[in-house]
């Protein structure tokens, strides 16, 4: 482990060299985490994250597409992140319509390329950065607040069990002086969840604001 972030420079990595540092971010545990500027052989010059640097393959995305070296895509953790930027970003996987279809995006600096159309070598090991290797194999991805997306601060490893503890803490609004789980009224107002979420996200509104709004707008009662 090195003791210093600058004493990584200058570091061969495949074919490319460490040349500086790109940018310091905090991760869940209140620690720090690095991302650097590699300059290749082939002329390239990309990002990787600290953790990136050490794993084993092709890092410079300009020399993998003319290789078959094995590259970042075989980590264990980076089919864990490809299906979750296909569940929010591409319509024919089987759970979009509960993230995607949900308005549930990923912070950019996770995809590293166009949202839907490609992943990439950066995004992934930024989210790696971050997230960390998983604790054990009953461990996924889980967002801590359901109505965000995939973003920093929102995101963890979780067994299943903590993650139905997660689902279970029911968002409580009230409506003529009665309290009401979100998703109960939202149904008997006929309004579609992928659309509150959407409103709540664009206008950063919360549950209860989001109700007094529709109220508002329909004077609607039941």
């Amino acid at each position: 482990m090195l003791k210093s972030r600058t004493s990584i420079l200058g570091r061969k990595v495949g074919s490319a060299k460490v040349v500086s540092v790109a940018e310091v971010f905090s991760t869940p545990k209140g620690g720090l985490a690095y991302k650097y500027n590699l300059l290749c052989a082939c002329g390239h010059s990309f990002v990787l994250s600290r953790a990136a640097l050490y794993l084993p393959g092709e890092h410079c995305p300009n020399c993998y597409k003319k290789s078959k070296v094995p590259s970042l895509s075989n980590h264990p953790i980076f089919k864990i992140w490809e299906s979750m930027v296909r569940r929010c970003y591409s319509p024919s996987h089987s759970m979009y319509h509960l993230y995607g279809g949900r308005g549930v995006t990923i912070c950019p600096e996770w995809l590293g390329g166009s949202a839907g159309k490609k992943t990439s070598v950066e995004g992934f090991s930024t989210f790696l950065s971050y997230i960390g290797e998983r604790p054990s194999p009953r461990h996924t991805i889980d967002r801590v607040d359901n109505s965000r997306g995939y973003e920093p601060g929102n995101v963890r490893w979780a067994t299943f069990a903590e993650q139905a503890k997660n689902r279970r803490s029911t968002v409580l609004v009230s409506m003529g002086g009665e309290t009401y789980p979100f998703a109960t009224l939202l149904r008997k107002l006929n309004v579609n969840s992928g659309h509150a979420y959407k409103t709540m996200k664009a206008k950063s509104i919360s549950h209860q604001e989001f109700i007094d709004g529709i109220l508002a707008t329909h004077k609607e009662s039941l």
